[in-house]
Parts: C-alpha cells; sequence; structure tokens
C-alpha cells in the first residue's frame, strides 16, 4: 500500500504508461486517509470548548487547514495522472478524465470506470514503475551562475537524482539576494501608501507573490536532490522538509493572529520559544545542506 502511495506520488507527470487496479485503490485509500486527518484534526479543535480560548490552539486549527488545502492542491496532478493511467489500464479513453468537471457526480462516475479489470488491448502498454531515486546521478558541477541557474530551471520537476553542493548554493545565494530586495523595497515603498500610490505596493506584492509561486517546485526539488546527495533516505528527506514547512508555517501564523489581537503572556511565551526551536531547525537544515557528498552515510557507516 505505502509503494503504491509513492508510485502515486513519483508518477505525478508520468500519463503515458498504465496503473493497475491494485495499485490504484491502494494509494487512494492512503490518500484519502491523509486528506481526512488535517480535517478532522480542525473540526476537533473547533468544536471542544474544554480546550478553552488560546491563540496557540486556533493557531493550530488554521494550521490544520492551510496543511489541507495545501495537500489537496498538491495532490491533483499526482491524481490526474495516476487515474491516467488507470483509464489507460482498462482500456478506456484518458479524455473521461474531464468527468470530474461534473461536480460530485463525474467523480463518482470515474471511481467506478476505475474499478473495471484490466484491458487486454491495453497490456502492449508497459506498467509504471518508478525509478530508483536513492542512485540517481549527480548534476554536473555548474562553472558560473548561469549555468547554475540553467541546471535549476532545467530540473525544474525533476525530484529523482541528487545535487550536489556548489550547484545548490550558486542557486540559493541569487534567491535569497532577490528575495531581499524584495523585502528592501516594500519597506521603501511602504510609505508611498500614505500618498494614495496602491497600486505601486500592490504591483510590487503581486510580482513577490509570483516569485515565489515559480520557484517553489524548483526549490524543494533542489532541497530534495541536496539532501539526497548527502546521504538522507528518502522518508528522512520527507520528515526534514516537511518539519521545517510546518513548523514555519504555525509560527507565521501565530504571529500573525498575536499581531491582530490581545495576546496573553502564554502565547508570547509561546512565540518566543517557538521562534526558538524554529531557528535551531533552520540552522540544523543549513547544516545539513552544506555537507559533503554522502556525509551522512558515512559517518553511520
Amino acid at each position: 500500500m505505502i509503494q503504491a502511495y509513492q508510485k502515486f506520488w513519483m508518477g505525478a507527470f508520468n500519463f503515458r504508461e498504465r496503473t493497475v487496479r491494485s495499485d490504484f485503490w491502494s494509494a487512494m485509500s492512503v490518500h484519502f486517509i491523509v486528506l481526512i486527518i488535517p480535517l478532522n484534526v480542525h473540526h476537533y479543535l473547533t468544536t471542544h470548548s474544554y480546550l478553552g480560548y488560546s491563540l496557540a490552539w486556533e493557531s493550530l486549527a488554521s494550521l490544520s487547514l492551510l496543511i489541507f488545502w495545501g495537500y489537496v492542491l498538491a495532490a491533483i496532478l499526482p491524481y490526474f495522472a495516476m487515474t491516467i493511467r488507470r483509464l489507460r489500464d482498462a482500456a478506456l479513453p484518458w479524455e473521461l478524465i474531464f468527468l470530474t468537471l461534473v461536480f460530485g457526480v463525474g467523480s463518482v462516475i470515474l471511481l467506478i470506470l476505475n474499478g473495471l479489470p484490466q484491458d487486454a488491448r491495453a497490456r502492449h502498454l508497459p506498467i509504471y514503475q518508478p525509478l530508483n531515486v536513492s542512485s540517481g546521478q549527480l548534476a554536473e558541477e555548474p562553472q558560473n551562475f548561469s549555468k547554475a541557474f540553467n541546471l535549476y530551471f532545467k530540473n525544474y520537476f525533476d525530484f529523482s537524482g541528487r545535487l550536489n553542493r556548489k550547484a545548490f548554493w550558486l542557486v540559493q545565494l541569487v534567491w535569497v539576494l532577490i528575495l531581499t530586495c524584495f523585502i528592501v523595497l516594500a519597506k521603501l515603498l511602504e510609505p508611498l501608501n500614505q500618498f494614495g500610490l496602491v497600486n505601486v505596493a500592490m504591483f510590487l506584492q503581486g510580482l513577490f507573490i509570483l516569485f515565489l509561486v515559480i520557484t517553489a517546485i524548483p526549490q524543494i526539488a533542489s532541497f530534495t536532490r541536496r539532501l539526497r546527495d548527502v546521504g538522507l533516505s528518502n522518508l528522512n528527506i520527507l520528515i526534514v522538509l516537511s518539519t521545517t514547512a510546518i513548523g514555519t508555517a504555525y509560527y507565521w501564523i501565530l504571529n500573525h493572529k498575536i499581531s491582530l489581537s490581545y495576546a496573553t503572556n502564554q502565547d508570547l511565551l509561546l512565540q518566543y520559544l517557538l521562534f526558538l526551536v524554529l531557528m535551531l531547525i533552520i540552522l540544523c537544515l543549513i547544516i545539513l545542506l552544506s555537507l559533503p557528498k554522502q556525509a551522512i552515510r558515512e559517518k553511520i557507516k
């Protein structure tokens, strides 16, 4: 079941092969379980009055909802890809995927079709099997910034293989510099709002959001390949990146709620402690990303 769920994510961009019925339903079972966990957490935190009013619990409820919608958005493409492969396995036209546009009824019909057995006419298509990403090739060593950025966008959706230390940090340096420029410009243009020039600030904010959206996937892919090059397993990479992302999101939500409402001493203490923990996590991540090739495995041996 876990292997089928791995195929769900690793086959996000594979639409040409086919997926057998057992893999599809095993992956969907885990997918729906993962989907309802944050919803149940949010429902629990917002309906049980004995927890009392606290910005910490309220922020945790908001975080669970954010995780839910983040997971939904991230799973759209893998779901479509696996569904199309399952339709191919049943010798059905892939265009049936558009049944999802018919709200409710279309999705039910599509699930029924995905329950059909394999058709003999589809046996000429290969069954999707993910590559062994742990043994992926190492990216070539870049000689300058332009070569590093070329590799960065060339491997936009590549979560397999490994990424050497120089290629990773050259791009990250430029990424941080661009991010810093946006922050400095936002502070410098902040007084313009007093003169009614709101459009300038909104345009800058739009560019900032667009920059984050465009670089989100290649950033995650680069971090994944770099941590694999260090020697971490796929599970450990998931734990490290998820812990960092969830901790950052929770701190941001809590900090935002404290700035908008009256905060108790307990809330302020939690904010301070969470900041220290988050800084420690980020420091550990930076150290991991700075280690040489296969450093973790060599230390374990």
